[in-house]
């Protein structure tokens, strides 16, 4: 029995996320529930910054938002990982003014199928400002609609670097006090000179 001819639906090398000639990094694909996907890369068309831009694709390629997607977070923002909410939305995480001699924030923020941010305008704060956390953050689906992050971590106040874990539940509520979301840690002491 000979195999059934595949339906090629898009153009060959595939569909162009954006039109202009704009740096990105980090794309992710997270399956939108109904054979599309959310597309979340970090974007540097803007002040020479990175920003987190998104856009939904049909599954022939049609794009849902506008023709060279949308910004997801603020300027300065930097892609960490993306997760579908099991709800025909996506959750990312994502880092502020991360550098890697400055302090940055990490955020958490769910969006809905048309791309509306539903934890606030910048999302959920997960790290201090005092920490220099990792870029590379994981999440999962809690199957709740929330998530589950983990990343790595250095809070120099502490002297600690360590893995932190925090869950956000569907409404965005930190479920884990502050005190005990680091699960794995080596404190640092000073050497004498």
């Amino acid at each position: 029995v000979a195999p059934a001819p595949l339906d090629v639906v898009w153009e060959e090398g595939g569909v162009p996320m954006i039109s202009d000639q704009f740096q990105q990094n980090f794309g992710q694909a997270v399956p939108d529930g109904t054979g599309g996907a959310f597309m979340v890369w970090e974007d540097w068309r803007e002040e020479d910054q990175p920003r987190l831009y998104g856009q939904r694709m049909a599954a022939d390629g049609t794009k849902f938002w506008a023709r060279d997607g949308v910004p997801l977070a603020p300027i300065g923002s930097r892609a960490s990982s993306a997760v579908s909410d099991e709800a025909g939305g996506f959750i990312v995480a994502y880092l502020i003014n991360a550098t890697t001699d400055e302090a940055h924030v990490r955020y958490l923020q769910r969006f809905d199928g048309g791309g509306r941010p539903l934890w606030g305008a910048e999302g959920i704060v997960v790290t201090a400002e005092e920490s220099y956390s990792s870029s590379s953050a994981q999440l999962v689906a809690d199957g709740r609609h929330g998530a589950w992050v983990i990343w790595r971590d250095w809070q120099p106040a502490q002297s600690t670097l360590g893995l932190s874990v925090q869950h956000l539940s569907a409404e965005g509520s930190v479920t884990i006090p502050r005190e005990r979301e680091l699960i794995a840690g080596h404190i640092f002491s000073a050497q004498p000179a």
